[in-house]
């Protein structure tokens, strides 16, 4: 007997929010609290994860005297450059004046030698302290810097929801160590969901946009 037999393929998938974002740790910590749970819902900016900030603490302290002590040094180089200059215009008028005395037969060639020894280790002097605050300038801008990169990290304790939306897994627990790029929650950001599912090669050209597929979901008795 002749009979009409459908062809079908069952896939098996997983039904997973449409968007959804990881939430991760910018700094490696050690995580103190873990304010929500799957299914809670959440609002922007609201605290999701702390972490313990006494090491970033630490490091903001550090920089801040690493950052006190290169303005310190940059104060000094700047004295240094001002003595060097007023050394440099004694040495520069006392050497023009010995070359005028040496053009009227006043003072002997040792004496002029002498006093242009002095202007040159002057002049050599007043570079070498302008060289000084050259570096001290960018040791202190590279000071700020880290002053800088300290302050964010240290906002980085409090990892807070960058949207409204409902978290939809957990994978952290109070004592674990967060690292950047160990995801510690999922967040579902858009009501709509999607069914991830491997179907073989032979029937991709069946799954098509616009057709309607049958879908069972046994939690739900669907």
């Amino acid at each position: 007997e002749l009979q009409q037999v459908t062809d079908w393929y069952e896939a098996v998938g997983t039904v997973i929010p449409l968007t959804e974002t990881r939430i991760e740790a910018q700094v490696q910590a050690k995580v103190l609290e873990v304010l929500v749970r799957p299914g809670d819902s959440v609002t922007k900016d609201q605290p999701l994860v702390i972490l313990d900030d006494r090491e970033l603490a630490t490091r903001q302290e550090q920089a801040d005297q690493g950052r006190l002590s290169a303005a310190s040094a940059r104060d000094q180089a700047a004295q240094n450059v001002n003595a060097a200059r007023a050394a440099f215009s004694r040495a520069e008028s006392n050497y023009q004046r010995m070359k005028t005395l040496f053009s009227d037969n006043t003072i002997t060639l040792n004496e002029l030698e002498q006093a242009e020894a002095e202007y040159l280790t002057a002049q050599a002097g007043l570079q070498q302290a302008r060289d000084g605050l050259q570096a001290s300038e960018a040791a202190l801008v590279r000071a700020e810097k880290v002053v800088e990169e300290s302050s964010i990290a240290s906002g980085y304790a409090s990892i807070n929801a960058p949207a409204d939306g409902e978290i939809s897994s957990r994978s952290v627990e109070p004592g674990d160590l967060a690292v950047p790029g160990k995801t510690l929650l999922t967040l579902q950001t858009g009501g709509s969901m999607q069914l991830l599912a491997l179907v073989r090669e032979g029937l991709v050209k069946e799954v098509r946009p616009g057709r309607e597929l049958d879908v069972i979901i046994t939690a739900l008795n669907v």
